[in-house]
């Protein structure tokens, strides 16, 4: 497909402490039938041999540069990516993730003849880290889709990605122009900040679209030290997350969409309250829960849902 005019595609990859992972990621990325991409590996402070894995890969490809920083989470690692960039469109990539072999051309080609949409991305499937394992829909191989398949602009795009995440990171590409509006990654957060730019996205008007072919899949890699894995640190990050969307214009002015998430703001508030007492820290979670009853007129939608999520939780413990 590519040809000297063909738009160059900036594939940022934040490293931290997966070298091991990076040479099976990059090679997903050269097995590209859109051969036009720059390759940007941010080493985020790796203790590992993240370094010299790099250097053996940018010796062999020169579309591959590697950049080293200090350990600043995921959001420092994009960001110093995204001002590295060089490519009319924008495709993030984390270390231990792949990409289907046509996904860029794809993507490429999708935003190339449709001027209005700023972002275009497809489903997830996920994979255990091992030989011969098989792709699935949902993180725990149970092949339950969770994705919404949202597409549009304005309020009814934003109240989906407020209500919950629609992609993972890698899903999506992006125009360059979207990128220079919304801005860059929260550095704040270490975790939830894809979902949260995917909102400031949603709230600047960006116009979405979901396609639906295999072409496209995000694969993602699941392994024990996955970050999704960690469900108290994605509670912790989400009401963080939550508390920062509810000060933008798009969310604070508009009421069914600022109620919503207060609403989910306060289930994972109750969760990280619930989850303490699961731990042990009886005293902690409960006066957590006793200050909410008195503060929030409606602790018992929230009781009501922590106590089914930690059922649920102690059941499947």
């Amino acid at each position: 497909m590519s040809h000297p005019s063909s738009p160059l595609v900036s594939v940022i990859v934040p490293c931290y402490n997966y070298g091991h992972f990076l040479p099976e990621t990059i090679a997903s990325l050269q097995q590209q039938t859109y051969p036009h991409w720059e390759c940007i590996v941010v080493d985020d402070g790796s203790k590992d041999n993240t370094r010299e894995v790099c250097a053996e890969l940018c010796a062999q490809d020169a579309r591959i540069r590697y950049i080293h920083q200090d350990n600043g989470g995921p959001s420092m690692a994009r960001n110093t990516g995204l001002r590295a960039a060089k490519g009319q469109y924008i495709q993030f990539l984390d270390a231990d993730d792949l990409l289907p072999e046509r996904k860029l051309e794809r993507n490429v080609r999708f935003l190339e003849n449709h001027q209005e949409v700023d972002l275009v991305y497809g489903k997830v499937r996920y994979f255990r880290h091992g030989a011969n394992s098989r792709f699935s829909d949902s993180i725990d191989m149970q092949d339950k889709a969770w994705m919404p398949q949202v597409a549009g602009k304005g309020s009814e795009v934003l109240q989906e990605v407020v209500k919950g995440n629609i992609m993972v990171v890698h899903a999506p590409m992006l125009r360059q122009q979207l990128v220079q509006r919304v801005g860059e990654f929260d550095n704040e957060l270490m975790a939830c900040e894809d979902w949260e730019y995917w909102i400031r996205c949603a709230a600047s008007d960006a116009r979405f679209f979901y396609d639906h072919h295999d072409d496209v899949n995000a694969l993602v890699r699941v392994h024990p030290v996955s970050a999704v894995n960690d469900n108290a640190r994605m509670i912790h990050w989400g009401i963080l997350m939550r508390v920062k969307i509810s000060k933008l214009p798009a969310v604070a002015y508009c009421k069914p969409i600022r109620e919503l998430n207060m609403q989910r703001l306060f289930l994972l508030i109750s969760q990280e309250d619930f989850l303490n007492l699961y731990k042990g820290s009886w005293l902690t979670g409960a006066r957590g829960l006793t200050n909410k009853m008195i503060q929030w007129r409606h602790c018992k939608f929230f009781l009501v849902n922590g106590t089914y999520w930690f059922l649920r939780r102690f059941r499947n413990s």
